[in-house]
C-alpha cells in the first residue's frame, strides 16, 4: 500500500512516535503504581532549593523562549532556607508542572515560578503560575486524578498521569500540592517543602 519512500518514512515516523508515547505511558503507570503501593523508595535529606530552582530556570529558559512564553523565577522572600526532600524528585515535580503549564499557555503569555518562605510554619511554598487558558471549575477537583485531562476536547498530548505522579511524590515526602485557577486567565499550582532542622546540605 505504501509505494513511495517519502510515505514510508512518514509512516515510520508515526510508528516511532506512537511507540515512544506508549513506552512513556507504561513508565508513568509503573511509577505511579509503585508510589501508591509504597514500593518505590527514595531518600529524603537536606538540600539547597535555591540552587535547584536556578538550575531549572537555566534549563527551561530557552524552551520557553522558543515557544514565545515569558518565563521567570522569583524569590519573593529572598534566599530560601535548606529544605528536606529529594532534590531529584522535586526537580521532577517542577518539570511536570512546567511542562503542563507550557502545554496550556500560548505564545505571548507567561509562566512564573515563585517561592515564599513562612517562618511560622517552617514551610517553603513553591508556585508554578501561568496566564494560559486556565481550568474549568468543574474540572479542577479532578485535576490530580489518573488519566484526567482538563482539555480533553482539544486532544492535548500526554498520558494524563503527570499531575498524579507529582501529587504522589509530594505525599511520599509528607508535603502537599494545591491548585487555583480562573478559566481563560490561568492556573497556579503550589506545593510545600519543609525547612530542614539542620542547615547543612547533604551532597
Amino acid at each position: 500500500m505504501v509505494k513511495t519512500n517519502e510515505d514510508r518514512q512518514r509512516y515510520y515516523g508515526i510508528i516511532l512516535d506512537e511507540t515512544m508515547r506508549l513506552s512513556r505511558l507504561i513508565d508513568d503507570m509503573l511509577e505511579l503504581s509503585k508510589l501508591q503501593s509504597r514500593t518505590l523508595a527514595f531518600k529524603t535529606y537536606p538540600f539547597d532549593l535555591n540552587k535547584l530552582l536556578s538550575s531549572v530556570e537555566v534549563r527551561f529558559r530557552p524552551i520557553m523562549k522558543e515557544a514565545g512564553i515569558k518565563f521567570s523565577v522569583q524569590f519573593n522572600s529572598g534566599k530560601l532556607p535548606t529544605v528536606t526532600g529529594n532534590p531529584d524528585r522535586v526537580e521532577q515535580i517542577l518539570v511536570i508542572l512546567l511542562d503542563n503549564a507550557k502545554k496550556y499557555t500560548p505564545s505571548g503569555k507567561s509562566i512564573t515560578i515563585s517561592s515564599d518562605y513562612i517562618e511560622a510554619e517552617k514551610k517553603v511554598y513553591i508556585s508554578v503560575a501561568d496566564t494560559g487558558q486556565g481550568i474549568h471549575e468543574y474540572d479542577i477537583e479532578h485535576i490530580f486524578d489518573r488519566f484526567f485531562k482538563a482539555d480533553r476536547a482539544r486532544g492535548k498530548k500526554g498520558s494524563g498521569l503527570g499531575l498524579s505522579i507529582a501529587k504522589e511524590l509530594l505525599t511520599y515526602m509528607g508535603e502537599t500540592i494545591t491548585v487555583t485557577s480562573k478559566y481563560e486567565e490561568g492556573a497556579t499550582f503550589t506545593f510545600t517543602l519543609t525547612k530542614a532542622e539542620a542547615a547543612d546540605v547533604w551532597e
